[in-house]
């Protein structure tokens, strides 16, 4: 007899179409997937993370809540949602969601990251640093975490602190510029003006767009134009 075709896996359909960013053929393929398994809390979870990628964060908290009424143990779906509260500036909503999601999986080093982030983002640094550390405590790797947690400490006054921690970041992620000209903005905090003036051509040299208030501000308090030269650069 003839061989029946197999099915189409339209969740793996969605994955290769969200791997390349084409977010709007994932939505369609990860629908398909809930019409086939209306059970399937991971289905919606996917489509969730779509509408997120695209900026649709209403969709994306109805598509998580969708997924969290299957499963209440689903830990991702909690960290997507918070991050949806979050881009809506419902930040109280999105740590309540973050803390959720640790309280199932407490080696989610993510949920930490991204709960600091948002504890940063209503300026109150000290949960945004304790979040962050626990974040590097699950992961020693985790270079945006040190980066963000030299900012909160930096933000508080504490720049050695905040370049210890830009220090680790750019010894995990020497190329990413951000490190640089934040390490640069610690610097200045400390009055060591030579060494700012290094990092922001370092990050310069990497592309980065250093803010030109961060420059003026730079050149008024070194009293020099463009700081030392880099070791090796060319006038």
């Amino acid at each position: 007899g003839c061989k029946k075709d197999k099915p189409v896996d339209h969740s793996i359909q969605g994955y290769a179409y969200a791997n390349k960013g084409q977010y709007d053929k994932a939505i369609l393929e990860f629908t398909k997937a809930i019409d086939a398994n209306p059970a399937s809390p991971e289905a919606y979870y996917n489509r969730g993370l779509a509408y997120y990628h695209i900026g649709n964060y209403e969709r994306t908290i109805e598509d998580c809540n969708k997924a969290l009424e299957i499963n209440a143990g689903y830990a991702e779906a909690y960290n997507n949602r918070g991050n949806a509260f979050a881009n809506k500036g419902q930040y109280d909503r999105a740590i309540s969601d973050f803390g959720k999601a640790v309280e199932i999986n407490p080696s989610f080093a993510e949920a930490h990251y991204n709960c600091g982030v948002t504890y940063d983002h209503k300026s109150q640094y000290d949960p945004a640093i304790s979040e962050f550390t626990k974040a590097i405590e699950l992961n020693q790797n985790y270079a945006d975490a040190y980066c963000n947690r030299g900012l909160a400490y930096g933000k508080k006054g504490q720049y050695e602190q905040a370049i210890a921690d830009f220090d680790k970041a750019i010894d995990l992620k020497p190329e990413a510029p951000e490190a640089y000209n934040n390490r640069a903005v610690a610097y200045c905090g400390l009055k060591e003006y030579d060494k700012a003036w290094q990092d922001i051509h370092k990050a310069q040299n990497l592309g980065f767009q250093v803010p030109a208030g961060l420059l003026n501000k730079l050149r008024e308090d070194s009293g020099k134009d463009n700081g030392p030269a880099m070791p090796g650069a060319r006038n």
